[in-house]
């Protein structure tokens, strides 16, 4: 009985490890589905407002009668309001951008289809409210002159331009100093109310493909047959503009711009010398100690940049300003995570 018992014993004992590990995955993956749906839900709620900002969007250029001059102002306010929830995209395009500028193909997907969704919902919504209220059809007619040539070419140049304008003001690279939200929209307002005036002899100037597809449909089932005579082809162009001057801003624009290689170089520099400190002292660690960064002064022609680790008693600052060096007091951290490179 004994050797039974011991065999058992063996058996249980090397049986145990593959229970963890089949434990540890089944945790693993109620976990990530977990995840999953919470980062769905908040989404949904984003796509919520996403589909009231469209509304209000539309019911500005339907009750305008397609008039730039009037629901300019609406598109203005709409940008304002929801860009402090779901970001104000209230366009397909956009959303497109921001979703290459951010990389996040995993659940960025889930956000763009259900951005998409409540963006196409919200303008067809619209539609039908205003044809309802008004009986009048309003969608973008394309100029008869026009050739498919030139009207791809205005909604692939003015769509693109728009979307880039919108990653300038937004990026944290380009982004205006010490500019509010109302002027950095008033900024994009501009751009959209210029591009408008100069595609409207080629293509009508759409530049949003949910609104397109839902004012241009709904006039075509209403009578109009020459109402999505070039929407394929105008909402192919769109998205296909603002994915390349996505590209443009991410991996051209905002690598040069100005500032931006300076600010590089620092953090490389500085990260350099923080490795030199070696070790973390064991005061470091208890807290004893006020690890601080010292910049020296830099001239217009030599960016120059040091890191030290030091104690923050009297004499050290007294000798720093003697040597014209600033002292910045810096919390109670490890000093080898201090400083990090920016996540752009």
């Amino acid at each position: 009985m004994s050797n039974i018992d011991d065999d058992v014993n063996e058996n249980l004992v090397e049986q145990v490890p593959d229970n963890k590990v089949e434990n540890n995955d089944i945790v693993e993956k109620e976990d990530k589905s977990d995840n999953l749906a919470k980062i769905t839900l908040n989404y949904l709620y984003l796509a919520i407002y996403e589909f009231v900002g469209i509304f209000f969007f539309v019911t500005c250029i339907c009750f305008s009668m397609g008039s730039v001059n009037k629901f300019i102002f609406g598109f203005w306010v709409v940008l304002v309001f929801f860009s402090n929830y779901s970001g104000g995209h209230v366009n397909p395009a956009v959303t497109l951008g921001f979703y290459i500028y951010d990389a996040d193909w995993g659940y960025g997907l889930i956000k763009l289809a259900l951005y998409w969704v409540a963006q196409i919902l919200g303008s067809a919504f619209a539609s039908k409210v205003s044809f309802e209220l008004l009986n009048i059809n309003v969608f973008v007619a394309v100029p008869e002159a026009s050739s498919t040539e030139e009207v791809f070419f205005s909604e692939f140049m003015f769509t693109g331009t728009f979307v880039f304008v919108i990653l300038y003001v937004c990026s944290k690279v380009t982004a205006p100093a010490n500019t509010s939200l109302p002027t950095k929209c008033l900024i994009i307002i501009g751009w959209f109310y210029c591009c408008i005036h100069m595609g409207a002899r080629l293509s009508g100037s759409a530049f949003n493909p949910a609104i397109l597809f839902t004012i241009n449909g709904w006039a075509y089932m209403q009578g109009h047959p020459k109402a999505m005579q070039f929407a394929l082809s105008m909402m192919f162009a769109e998205l296909l503009g603002a994915a390349a001057f996505t590209l443009c801003f991410k991996y051209i624009f905002e690598k040069n711009f100005p500032g931006q290689q300076i600010e590089e170089v620092k953090v490389k520099v500085e990260v350099e010398e923080v490795e030199k400190l070696g070790p973390v002292s064991e005061d470091l660690e208890k807290g004893e100690v006020i690890p601080v960064v010292v910049h020296k002064e830099a001239n217009k022609n030599d960016q120059s940049f040091e890191t030290q680790s030091s104690y923050s008693d009297d004499e050290n600052k007294q000798s720093a300003k003697k040597e014209s060096i600033v002292v910045e007091p810096m919390p109670l951290l490890n000093p080898f995570k201090l400083i990090q490179p920016k996540n752009m």
